[in-house]
């Protein structure tokens, strides 16, 4: 199936949350993997409680070209908003795209950085 460029609108941030310390013992916050491009939505009732029933907590659906690599432990970055990944998809199984279905992060806490 292939990929309507139009959908890909949103302009995201693919970031590796190491969690780790540097060598001077400071906490890490997310790394930069790559920015893409995306689209970016919020997921319909009927998908939320579909989701729910694998024990997904999952809000939107983050939807990119296939790239090898990506991880649920993935965070993606869009505008100033956060989101988690909880689960990839590859619907097809063909390697065009990748559904990256996300839970967005409360940030007004101050609890992650994401300049």
């Amino acid at each position: 199936m292939a990929i309507n460029a139009g959908d890909q609108r949103h302009r995201v941030t693919l970031m590796a949350n190491n969690g780790g310390t540097d060598k001077y013992g400071q906490l890490q916050g997310p790394n930069a993997v790559a920015t893409i491009w995306a689209s970016v939505k919020a997921m319909t009732g009927s998908q939320v409680f579909k989701a729910q029933q694998f024990g997904s907590k999952a809000t939107h659906i983050v939807k990119i070209r296939y790239r090898d690599g990506v991880q649920s432990s993935w965070l993606v970055k869009f505008n100033n908003r956060l989101f988690e990944i909880q689960y990839i998809q590859d619907p097809d199984e063909r390697k065009f795209e990748l559904e990256l279905y996300c839970v967005e992060k409360n940030t007004s806490a101050g609890s992650v950085s994401v300049g």
